[in-house]
């Protein structure tokens, strides 16, 4: 939460997601899928050469 803040804050382009139901550890397989789903994307447009 206060990482989000503070990109926010400077205007950084980010990504924040709360899964219902979920604290530090993400138990629920679909939302372990979305954040597999959405780290393979950040990696795809931001790490490709």
């Amino acid at each position: 939460m206060y990482l989000h803040r503070a990109l926010r804050h400077f205007g950084a382009e980010h990504e924040f997601v709360i899964y219902p139901r979920e604290g530090h550890w993400i138990r629920e397989r679909n939302h372990q899928l979305d954040f597999l789903r959405r780290t393979r994307a950040w990696f795809d447009r931001w790490l490709q050469p």
